[in-house]
């Protein structure tokens, strides 16, 4: 792969698919202001979550499924 983006993101695509690493390449560009977002970075966090663990070393971003539902739960409820 050609490029910052490519040469980062290639070894997450290769592990699992673009379809499913691209939500969470979307959330951290929009959690960041553009001078901020890095490839290597979002690489680097999102490594630890693909290969088992809890949670990538420099702290969460990247909610899970069943998280965003809790989260949507708990607000429907708040509202309620």
């Amino acid at each position: 792969m050609e490029g910052r983006i490519g040469k980062a993101l290639w070894p997450l695509v290769a592990k699992r698919t673009w379809e499913a690493l691209r939500p969470a390449w979307q959330r951290y560009l929009t959690g960041r202001e553009a001078q901020y977002s890095c490839p290597e970075d979002f690489a680097q966090k999102l490594r630890p979550r693909l290969e088992g663990d809890s949670a990538p070393a420099q702290g969460r971003y990247i909610e899970t499924a069943q998280e965003i539902r809790a989260r949507e739960i708990r607000k429907a409820l708040a509202a309620a």
